[in-house]
């Protein structure tokens, strides 16, 4: 069977499961607010809605901004280093990328908000496996088809960078995988 544009079955399955989790939660927080007799309107008319937007907004925008150079720098140093981009991006580049996360579930705790740490960490998984979807996309092949072909362009990729004399074993050793 083959997938509907280009994405594996499997992540479609994911994305529907992101959705509908999704929807899940704002009806349970719906839900939980109406027990406690809480007001959306009442509560952002009291707070005031333009200051924490202002500040959500320009927070994300220096992350948006911030996080090419972040990209650029990895790939350099998995480089310079004679490690290979997916080695690099599935150890270090992660340590960084979850800071955000880390230093807002750690003031989410000092105001105890505890909703919102479970909440950031459940949402953070569950929007990086939605990313998925856009890679296989883009991704020359299939993310989740078996794995053969992202383990042959690893091998190949990464290999190529150390040793450009032994190309055709390397490529050999590549096919076996597929």
């Amino acid at each position: 069977m083959s997938p509907p544009v280009g994405v594996s079955i499997w992540l479609w399955i994911v994305v529907g499961a992101y959705f509908l989790g999704l929807r899940l939660v704002f009806f349970d927080q719906r839900f939980a607010n109406k027990q406690v007799g809480q007001d959306a309107n009442r509560i952002s008319a009291q707070t005031g809605l333009l200051k924490p937007l202002i500040g959500y907004l320009t927070s994300a925008g220096l992350i948006f901004f911030a996080v090419p150079m972040l990209a650029r720098s990895a790939n350099q140093l998995a480089e310079l280093m004679g490690v290979g981009n997916t080695f690099f991006g599935t150890l270090f580049l992660p340590l960084c990328t979850t800071l955000p996360e880390l230093v807002a579930g750690l003031t989410a705790v000092r105001m105890r908000a505890f909703a919102l740490v479970v909440g950031n960490a459940f949402g953070s998984i569950a929007f990086n496996l939605l990313l998925l979807a856009p890679i296989d996309f883009a991704y020359d092949g299939s993310l989740m088809g078996g794995g053969g072909g992202a383990r042959r362009h690893m091998l190949c990729r990464d290999s190529r960078h150390r040793d450009h004399r032994h190309g055709a074993t390397i490529s050999r050793a590549a096919n076996q995988f597929h």
